[in-house]
């Protein structure tokens, strides 16, 4: 029990929720008087205690914790974040192998999905049916998933319908049940909603060898630089079962469709696509070319911090150094101060990338190690 910490006023929560907070928030485990959780407990507005608890509850079932991460979760007073908390410790046990743990768990979930609104209840079924079918409970996923579409179809605007059709259809696809997710897409009256099930599921085909049918499936993607996007993930598809020539063939088409590309941005962002399928396909002179023909700077960035990442993986250390100072230069041009902090924050995996070559080769040494990260500490040292 919570000992010596005052309960959270109950109406704070009735002003931010339709219901009075739940009784297991004054009712956690005796853990609960450890002092992260006095802290939560003492937050005034319920929005903060409900980001604590949610990430207490995460933190204690990746330590393996799953009784306490169960208990802590059912205290989150959001029924959305409720739900979406127990499903993510859930899927956590169902990693360590605790297949019977998880499904009473995802009961749990269930329950709290029940008590949210249709479009946000569509999305928490979608949710926990990913999770039911990796647990062995494809029953029970068809089921969550047949509620999800209808719960979608109650959904009070016809924008919102979409959105909760689209993410019932992208579980299907994530699942496997391609057929399903297609049948779905034609209730899907906004293309914006349909591309991500037809990309999902172009993947999907070419994963089980139907390339034909992939790239028919992509031919239904209205906008083009979506249907570039798509091309690039199933190039690489190809490339990963060994049939390069096949991958090199579509990547040409992807090519070809980036001139049909009016808007700026979304010409940069295909162009970075097929750079990254590039760079993993180890054509990373190919992307490094590509890149100069990025314009948003915050994309080319991005796509040359891969590629020196590539680059250090392959062991060629002077290209990389090299793409990494392009990268840096790219990065300082970014205008918006928190996406080029975001930019160089992310990209300093390239150094202990780096570090970890060294290791791996057993270069050991002060300066084997050490000179590496002083070529790269710009990427560090430039984070405010």
């Amino acid at each position: 029990w919570l000992v010596g910490v005052a309960r959270p006023r109950p109406a704070l929560f009735s002003f931010f929720f339709n219901d009075p907070p739940p009784p297991e928030i004054y009712t956690l485990p005796r853990h609960a008087a450890l002092p992260i959780f006095a802290t939560a407990a003492r937050m005034g507005d319920p929005r903060l205690l409900i980001a604590a608890l949610n990430r207490i509850a995460r933190a204690q079932a990746e330590t393996g914790n799953f009784d306490n991460a169960r208990a802590t979760a059912r205290a989150i007073p959001d029924v959305r974040v409720r739900a979406e908390a127990l499903n993510t410790v859930a899927a956590t046990q169902l990693a360590a192998g605790d297949e019977a743990g998880a499904r009473a768990t995802l009961s749990q979930a269930l329950r709290a999905a029940a008590l949210a609104e249709p479009e946000p209840q569509a999305f928490l079924l979608s949710e926990i049916a990913a999770v039911q079918a990796k647990s062995g409970d494809p029953v029970g996923a068809f089921a969550s998933l047949n509620e999800a579409r209808d719960r979608a179809g109650a959904a009070n605007t016809a924008s919102g319908r979409a959105r909760a059709l689209s993410r019932v259809a992208t579980a299907m696809a994530e699942i496997g049940w391609i057929d399903e997710a297609l049948a779905m897409v034609e209730n899907i009256g906004d293309a914006r909603h349909r591309t991500p099930v037809l990309i999902l599921a172009a993947v999907a085909q070419a994963e089980t060898g139907d390339v034909p049918l992939a790239l028919e499936t992509i031919a239904a993607i209205e906008d083009t630089h979506h249907r570039v996007v798509a091309l690039g993930k199933v190039a690489l598809v190809q490339a990963r079962a060994g049939a390069t020539a096949a991958a090199r063939s579509i990547l040409a088409r992807a090519r070809a469709a980036i001139d049909k590309i009016d808007y700026g941005y979304a010409r940069a962002y295909a162009l970075s696509r097929i750079a990254l399928t590039e760079t993993e396909m180890g054509a990373v002179g190919d992307a490094l070319e590509l890149s100069k023909q990025i314009d948003d700077v915050a994309l080319r960035a991005r796509t040359l911090w891969t590629a020196s990442a590539a680059q250090t993986r392959f062991g060629d250390k002077a290209a990389a150094q090299r793409s990494a100072a392009l990268a840096l230069a790219a990065t300082d041009m970014i205008e918006d101060p928190l996406d080029r902090k975001s930019t160089r924050l992310n990209s300093s995996h390239v150094v202990i990338s780096y570090a970890v070559f060294c290791l791996k080769k057993k270069k050991m040494t002060y300066s084997g190690s050490h000179c590496s990260f002083l070529s790269l500490a710009p990427v560090i040292t430039a984070v405010p």
